[in-house]
């Protein structure tokens, strides 16, 4: 199994939204894309390609989507290059209407909560390193805090308890 992740160019994205288009006029869903085709694309490929995920539209793909949705493949290329040269696209009221064109809405909107959400989290005008030494250390405050843990009335809270025994092992640290 490829784990090679891909660049979607704009030819591809185009791709993708005539894709997920096609598959909601027809009304097929993913499983009948599946069942049309005779099992030549799985219902996990389908998925993958009308939400624009994983790996873009191969060629033999993109054929067989178009036959088995009954569109004209040269038509439908001439319509991912209109979109590619940033030519108005509308689907259909039929495929905004399907399930899979609400799915892409509900994915894509859950990807855009999940960005929103990183950016409010990270500190504005402030890097992770720069958040985290804020303060810096003397060699001072260093050398103190050491000579504090040498006191035997100073000393790390992990070191003692009635569970822990001393060095010879008899009695409580």
């Amino acid at each position: 199994m490829p784990t090679k992740r891909y660049e979607w160019k704009p030819v591809d994205k185009a791709a993708n939204l005539l894709i997920q288009s096609l598959v909601a006029e027809s009304h097929l869903g993913y499983t009948g894309v599946e069942k049309a085709s005779g099992g030549a694309i799985g219902y996990n490929r389908v998925r993958d390609l009308c939400l624009g995920l994983k790996a873009p539209a191969r060629l033999s793909e993109f054929i067989l989507i178009c036959n088995v949705c009954h569109a004209d493949p040269v038509n439908a290329l001439r319509t991912i290059i209109d979109i590619t040269e940033g030519k108005p696209y509308i689907m259909s009221v039929d495929a905004i209407s399907d399930d899979v064109y609400a799915d892409a809405v509900k994915y894509y909107e859950k990807q855009e909560i999940k960005f929103l959400k990183k950016q409010a989290a990270e500190p504005k005008g402030l890097s992770r390193e720069t958040s985290l030494d804020r303060r810096q250390v003397t060699d001072d405050e260093i050398a103190d805090t050491i000579s504090k843990l040498g006191k035997p009335d100073v000393g790390l809270a992990a070191y003692h308890g009635d569970h822990k025994l001393d060095d010879e092992g008899d009695d409580a640290a």
